[in-house]
């Protein structure tokens, strides 16, 4: 029988008529799974070896470490063989051992056994019978009390009396027998015990040598036990979130770096290695408070190298920073502070012994930033926190025609660094008008200036004398003037480089100022700096008629070759308002009134971008220019070229008016790791440098300090005293200001600031007379103070008050050490060849130094001034040298203190 053929959409539809459970879904099974298997495969490999190499990291760290910890181990077995090859047999490990096993033999024996055994039945024979007399003395002092309560009452108790008597002969029986007992168990206690002794004295010599070698078992142990495991820190309340709330970070750091955080892995590669400085730094930024990512940014939830180093994906804002711009993130917590850490030299670090790991760190580069910034004064065309309130320090400008001529002006406006090359005033690349225009507005405003020349004559003066003049009174204390030190000097190495000791460039290079300046201004400036400039950081070094005289004749000799000049085109009329007022508004426009004090611009305000949050600029942000294509695109790159060339980035279409600063590219790149700082993150309370008095004035004073170069002629926080290179003899110098603020009353400092007394008459170098407000001197006190953490409201000695006995006690001492023989009494001079010997007035003593530091003072003299002639005469590395060291140092104190005191 045939059967008909049956169609496609007939097979089909028959399929659709199968009942689904009777239909085949194998290959769709089959299809999924093998996508499961391969997935399953994939999430395997992707969470052991992709997302998790700080499994990988952990374990190699693990393997070096167990690694490393052998060879210690051996290392120390090493080192007890040595140390046994030095002993007598029965000291050595081995002879020391067998002493421990023949003694611990001995007290597994029958005999040690049995010792002990009869300790227990001498306890329990003790026991018992120290029992019955503890009843028996309970029932006594009962019989005792019945009997004297009858007997009060008036009633019988002759029977009670005899049982009270029974049992004190009873007790009197017991006592020489529990006192039998006791000698037998103590007699038996004392065998175990000189047996068990001998044995634990072997065991702790043993211990002792082992130490080290059962120290470094156990922690081979724990490496060969450690598991894989996420380290994770959280600091809450750590910064601000989009929304300005409280925000806490999550910092995964140390899963990776396993070593950062211990001492011995130092020579260890990365992410291995320990963390360098790591006892100044983690000091004082517990990793366990503060993590890593506070200080060297990155991702740090994140858990593998490229994200957690640059982020997920790569525009993460604040990947990790490199090593050599570290400093930048110290912003946050110490923002704009003038100084941060201990400044220790190559030397005082070898003279110091101090280990490697705990040599102080200082932000150097962010702190050198810092101070170009200050310097350079780049608050004065740009708004910067923190930095609203500084002074203007460029020459104020209001009487420049009594002190330039206008031939002067227009060269030095066209190229400043022409005639000196050290000046901070930048190039603004004027055009010859623009230069003109300026020259003009200048000499218009000097028209309205009341200032007279305090002498009209300058009296002769000898060249000689005057350079002489300048070395010894301390006028290079601020001002550099290479070529007039001897080839060789010391003083040369200090200012061949100004970004290597600004402090020598805190005032102008001097070497052309003759041709700058006439003879009469010069005298004038020198004999009243102030009268010409209220308000100047020159200060008065009160100098003669014939001083300033001298000093004058030996500046005026010292000018320009006029090499490079540029020249004021010929027909200008330099009286013509409509050119000064063009000159007024390039004024306007290039903000000159910033650095200088200018009538009529008292209330201008900045003239370019504030910088408060620069760092914080993409640089989609910043205009290339034409250089678009040339340059690096990034942040880095456009501000270090900006530094550098100011108008490189220069169109048709945008103008630039920054002024060329000639900064070097390690300078530029100095200044923009401050730049960067400035990103708009403030970390919160719980992690920001507590704020204090102390370090509030700190800040204020070094602020001040910074302004008037006190670092120039002092040593101050162990930097500075640079005059003394030109000096060249450290006791003919201004004194090393360490502990001053526990050394002086502050009244008196208050006072000397005001007008400086003099304390050893035969220097040559002088203290000036600054020009400080009220708040200024307030200011330095309190930072003198600050340093110290010295409080005191008010000194008072009160002399009358010192005992009579203790006073010529310390006359004596006086007398015996012979303290006049340096220190004097007046402020007569002293003989030339001395001088550098002698030592400050005693004679102030009363109204100038603190009882307290006296005996600082005499305990160690080196550990206040390094270096000084004053020796100890108590006290010898700490330890006293007379039984009454303390008391004698007491009285002599005491006698000095009277020195220069009221007479009663």
């Amino acid at each position: 029988m045939l059967v008909p053929e049956t169609g496609g959409d007939e097979m089909a539809e028959n399929k659709k008529n199968i009942p689904i459970e009777e239909r085949s879904y194998r290959r769709i099974y089959l299809l999924f799974a093998g996508l499961l298997a391969a997935t399953t495969l994939w999430a395997t490999v992707d969470e052991t070896f992709v997302r998790r190499p700080w499994k990988v990291i952990q374990a190699e760290f693990n393997v070096r470490e167990a690694e490393q910890v052998n060879q210690l181990i051996v290392d120390a077995q090493a080192a007890l063989d040595s140390e046994d090859a030095g002993l007598s047999a029965d000291q050595t490990m081995g002879g020391l051992q067998s002493r421990a096993d023949e003694l611990r033999t001995a007290l597994e024996t029958s005999e040690f056994t049995s010792l002990k055994d009869q300790l227990i039945e001498a306890e329990d024979n003790h026991y018992d019978e120290d029992r019955q007399l503890t009843f028996a003395k309970a029932l006594y002092d009962e019989v005792y009390y019945e009997w004297k309560e009858q007997a009060y009452h008036g009633e019988d108790f002759a029977a009670g009396k005899a049982e009270w008597e029974e049992l004190e002969v009873k007790m009197a029986e017991l006592r020489p027998v529990i006192a039998a007992l006791a000698a037998t168990r103590d007699g038996i206690s004392e065998q175990i015990a000189s047996a068990e002794g001998a044995l634990k004295t072997v065991q702790d010599q043993l211990d002792t040598r082992l130490k080290p070698l059962n120290d470094l078992e156990r922690r081979l142990d724990n490496i060969n036990g450690r598991s894989l495991q996420i380290k994770q820190f959280v600091l809450h309340d750590y910064d601000l979130n989009v929304w300005s709330q409280p925000s806490m970070r999550v910092d995964r750091c140390e899963t990776c770096h396993m070593g950062i955080n211990r001492a011995g892995f130092e020579d260890w590669p990365q992410p291995y290695t320990t963390h360098p400085k790591l006892a100044s730094i983690f000091g004082n930024h517990d990793p366990e408070e503060f993590a890593c990512t506070p200080c060297h940014d990155g991702q740090g939830p994140s858990l593998t190298v490229d994200e957690a180093h640059y982020g997920q994906p790569h525009h993460w804002d604040y990947p990790m920073l490199a090593k050599e711009n570290i400093d930048l993130a110290c912003q946050k917590c110490h923002f704009n502070k003038v100084n941060l850490g201990v400044q220790l030299t190559a030397d005082q670090i070898e003279d110091m012994e101090i280990d490697p790991a705990h040599v102080p760190y200082r932000p150097n580069k962010l702190l050198r930033g810092q101070q170009m910034i200050r310097s350079m004064q780049c608050y004065a065309c740009h708004d910067i926190e923190g930095m609203q309130d500084l002074p203007k320090n460029g020459p104020q400008l209001n009487s420049l025609a009594s002190k330039v001529t206008p031939d002067w002006t227009y060269d030095w406006l066209k190229n400043p660094q022409r005639f000196r090359p050290s000046t901070r005033m930048p190039n603004f690349k004027l055009a010859d008008s623009e230069a003109v225009a300026i020259t003009a507005f200048l000499f218009r405003l000097a028209k309205s200036s009341d200032y007279e020349p305090a002498f009209k004559n300058v009296p002769r003066g000898n060249t000689s004398r005057g350079g002489k003049l300048m070395a010894e009174v301390g006028c290079y204390g601020c001002h550099a003037t290479e070529d007039l030190y001897a080839e060789g000097d010391k003083a040369l190495a200090l200012i061949a480089e100004p970004t290597a000791a600004s402090r020598w460039t805190h005032g102008p290079d001097l070497s052309r100022i003759g041709s700058k300046t006439t003879a009469n201004w010069i005298y004038n400036w020198v004999k009243n700096p102030d009268h010409y400039w209220d308000g100047s950081r020159m200060p008065s070094l009160r100098l003669t008629n014939q001083e300033a005289a001298d000093i004058t004749a030996f500046l005026v000799g010292h000018t320009d070759d006029g090499a490079g000049k540029a020249t004021m085109p010929g027909g200008v009329d330099l009286s013509s308002d409509a050119l000064a007022d063009m000159g007024e508004s390039m004024v306007r426009t290039f903000g000159c009134y910033g650095c200088h004090e200018m009538r009529g611009f008292e209330d201008a305000g900045k003239v370019s971008v504030a910088l408060s949050e620069f760092g914080t600029k993409k640089p989609a942000e910043l205009a290339f220019g034409d250089k678009l294509p040339t340059m690096e695109h990034s942040w880095h790159a456009w501000t270090v070229g900006k530094l550098m060339d100011s108008r490189q980035f220069t169109t048709e279409a945008v103008a630039q008016r920054m002024p060329d600063f000639a900064f070097s590219e390690a300078e530029a790149d100095t200044m923009a790791l401050v730049l960067k700082s400035w990103d708009g993150r403030f970390v919160l309370e719980n992690f920001a440098e507590p704020d204090s008095r102390w370090i509030d004035a700190r800040h204020k004073g070094r602020l001040i300090v910074e302004q008037f170069n006190c670092m120039g002629c002092h040593i101050l926080e162990g930097r500075g005293g640079d005059i003394r290179a030109v000096i060249g003899n450290a006791g003919m110098s201004p004194p090393n200001l360490n502990t001053e603020g526990k050394k002086v009353q502050s009244d008196w400092l208050y006072g000397f600031l005001s007008d400086p007394t003099t304390i050893r008459p035969w220097l040559k170098v002088r203290m000036p007379s600054f020009a400080l407000s009220e708040d200024h001197k307030t200011a330095v006190v309190d930072y003198f103070q600050a340093l110290e953490e010295y409080e005191t409201s008010y000194d008072y000695v009160d002399v009358a008050a010192y005992d009579d006995a203790s006073l010529k006690a310390g006359h004596k001492l006086f007398t015996t050490y012979q303290c006049l023989s340096c220190h004097v009494l007046d402020n007569k001079a002293v003989d030339p060849e001395l001088a550098a010997n002698m030592a400050p007035n005693l004679n102030l003593a009363f109204t100038r130094l603190r009882p307290e530091w006296v005996v600082d003072w005499l305990t160690d003299p080196q550990v206040i001034d390094p270096g000084t002639r004053m020796p100890s005469y108590f006290y010898s590395e700490g330890e006293a040298m007379y039984e009454d060291a303390d008391a004698q140092m007491d009285a002599l104190r005491d006698y000095l203190m009277t020195l220069g005191a009221p007479k009663p």
